[in-house]
């Protein structure tokens, strides 16, 4: 059973997939991730000043672009290749052609995974739609804030749902609603999270932190983030005469007054942060916070599970199967920054339960459905069992 995963970015989350299924299942599996000559920065891949053309990259670099850390995470990398588009427009007469030369070598594989999309995706589809195909869609919906218009991808995720293949939502959310809204296609549709981004590990150096803060909001900067709610609560809080320190990291424009982050006890690093960059910051806080007003599921909060950070989050999306209020973290409402302020006073004033959330959060890693055991055991149940059958 030769089976691809063919992911479009997602790289923290497919690595530790590739490493620990390949563990698990007799290295079987094979990776290819895609990227485009105006796209060469996502997660924890950035080969920016690589130059590079289009089609498959050399072995030679892509072992530049993974680096010594991550090949020594995933005992080599010899299954991994990455392939190059022009740039992420569907009319590309050049984007056509290669995506008709990867679809000679995907053919050769009995299951292909598409991992995420981008605009090569319906193409992909055309052409392979005789072979055995297999989904993970990460967002059945465009967040709020983000521009519908230009999310063409909405439409392919209607076309999958609709079509004979099988679908891998990765929250419970998602699932219970595609499988509630299309009850005549419910055997096709699998919900298989991912767990702890163990991965980040490789880039602590074992050193005290050099960022302290007391929270940490970090990753891109969008509207559905609600960045402005944590600021709310952070002006009460100090109102009420409480000094914390804030970090906040990531790129991306204020959508907001810029004045609710002028304040010299939070630290706004409005750029792009290194993987060694957010170890950093993770490591030094004790609260990693999400207020965000919608989601799916999030790669924050299985990273900051990596460094055993408690994490405060809103009731949305897939927070809270990610979070056990008041063993993880806790929860509270969306839009809502007095739920907030509660919730990241009582975090901060029971220091002495540190320890506990400590122990819960490495429970959560290595018995819970999040662990990558168990995760990788589903996909190659769903492997298995659509390999075996024409349909599912």
């Amino acid at each position: 059973m030769k089976t691809v995963i063919v992911s479009f970015g997602h790289s923290d989350v497919t690595l530790p997939l590739l490493k620990y299924y390949n563990k698990n299942y007799h290295n079987i599996l094979d990776l290819i991730f895609c990227f485009s000559l105006n796209k060469k920065r996502e997660s924890l891949l950035d080969f920016e000043n690589t130059e590079i053309n289009t089609g498959f990259l050399s072995n030679e670099l892509v072992k530049s672009i993974i680096g010594t850390e991550i090949s020594g995470y995933l005992g080599g990398i010899s299954r991994i290749k990455f392939y190059i588009f022009k740039n992420l427009k569907l009319r590309s007469f050049r984007n056509i052609l290669l995506a008709i030369n990867l679809s000679r070598l995907l053919k050769k594989y009995d299951i292909i995974h598409f991992n995420g999309s981008n605009s090569v995706l319906p193409v992909l589809i055309f052409i392979l739609r005789n072979k055995k195909l297999v989904f993970t869609i990460h967002d059945l919906v465009t967040h709020s804030g983000e521009d519908e218009k230009r999310n063409i991808m909405s439409h392919v995720s209607d076309y999958i749902i609709y079509s004979k293949f099988p679908v891998i939502l990765q929250n419970k959310s998602d699932f219970n609603y595609v499988y509630n809204k299309y009850p005549l296609k419910k055997n096709k549709f699998y919900f298989i999270p991912f767990g702890v981004l163990d991965i980040y590990r490789l880039y602590d150096d074992g050193n005290d932190s050099t960022c302290k803060s007391d929270i940490l909001f970090f990753g891109r900067i969008s509207p559905y983030k609600g960045l402005e709610y944590l600021l709310d609560a952070l002006f009460e809080l100090k109102r009420k005469k409480n000094k914390i320190k804030t970090i906040i990291a990531g790129s991306g424009a204020l959508y907001f007054d810029p004045n609710k982050i002028n304040d010299p006890d939070i630290t706004f690093i409005n750029r792009y942060i290194t993987n060694k960059e957010l170890v950093n910051l993770i490591k030094g806080t004790k609260i990693v916070v999400c207020p965000y007003t919608d989601a799916t599921q999030s790669g924050v909060i299985m990273t900051a599970y990596a460094f055993n950070k408690p994490v405060i989050a809103t009731k949305v999306g897939g927070f809270p199967e990610s979070i056990i209020d008041e063993e993880t973290g806790l929860l509270c409402e969306p839009k809502n920054a007095l739920e907030l302020n509660d919730a990241i006073t009582k975090l901060l004033n029971e220091p002495g339960k540190s320890v506990n959330y400590e122990l819960n959060i490495n429970r959560f890693e290595n018995e819970s459905i999040f662990a990558w055991d168990k995760i990788t055991e589903s996909y190659n149940n769903l492997y298995k069992n659509y390999f075996e059958n024409n349909y599912i």
